[in-house]
């Protein structure tokens, strides 16, 4: 029994830290928004301009695109490690009830 409740105290700390990863996940999640508004608004400012070449628009569309991308991998990580603690905790539910 008292290995159930250690087991349990494990992955209330796991799901914990997980909640607190989220949480960091979302405000960086926020900035790259804003950010990503900011970076399309001089884009378009940019274009609007006849100095600026298309290589500059290209760089700054690719930057855009990059940090899209990054936190898609990360969001996936994320769901992955959800998935696997949800996955522990049901097992440990189920051994419980076995008692």
């Amino acid at each position: 029994m008292e290995i159930f409740k250690e087991r349990l105290n494990q992955l209330d700390h796991k799901l914990r830290q997980v909640g607190g990863k989220m949480s960091m996940l979302k405000r960086q999640n926020m900035q790259l928004l804003a950010e990503n508004v900011r970076l399309k608004k001089q884009l378009e400012k940019n274009k609007n301009n006849t100095f600026v070449s298309d290589e500059s628009r290209n760089e700054a569309e690719g930057k855009i695109e990059t940090h899209a991308n990054g936190r898609e991998v990360e969001v996936e990580k994320l769901k992955s490690e959800l998935d696997h603690y949800i996955k522990q905790l049901g097992a440990c539910i189920e051994e419980l009830e076995k008692i």
